[in-house]
C-alpha cells in the first residue's frame, strides 16, 4: 500500500493491529512505546518520532519502503526557476569511478 501522510500510516497501523487481534495497550507494550503515543499515531499525529514508528511497524511485521516518485506538480513555476534543460547532466557511475581512479592517493 502506498501512503503519503501520517494519517494514512496511522490508519495502516490501526487496521493491522485490529487484524492481528491486538489492543492498543498490547501493541504499545510490545513496541515499547506508550499507549498514549500509539493512540496519537493511529490518529495521524504528524510529529511522531520515526524510530518509534519503525518499532511499531516491526512488531506488526510491516515494512517501510521508500521509492522515488514523480515530482509533485506546481500550480505555477517560480519566476526565477530555470528550465529543466539548464540543469547539469548527472554523471554515470562509470564516469565517477574513472575520475576517482585517476586521482593519486
Amino acid at each position: 500500500m502506498q501512503v503519503r501522510t501520517a494519517a494514512e500510516i496511522g490508519l495502516m497501523i490501526r487496521a493491522t493491529r485490529r487484524e492481528r487481534g491486538l489492543t492498543q495497550a498490547a501493541l504499545a507494550q510490545r513496541a515499547q512505546v506508550s499507549t498514549r503515543w500509539l493512540i496519537g499515531m493511529e490518529a495521524g499525529k504528524d510529529a511522531a518520532e520515526l524510530g518509534l514508528v519503525l518499532r511499531v511497524l516491526a512488531v506488526l511485521n510491516l515494512r517501510l519502503e521508500l521509492a522515488a516518485g514523480a515530482r509533485p506538480r506546481r500550480a505555477r513555476p517560480p519566476a526565477a526557476a530555470e528550465p529543466e534543460a539548464a540543469l547539469p547532466a548527472v554523471p554515470s557511475m562509470q564516469a565517477v569511478l574513472r575520475r576517482l581512479g585517476a586521482r593519486e592517493p
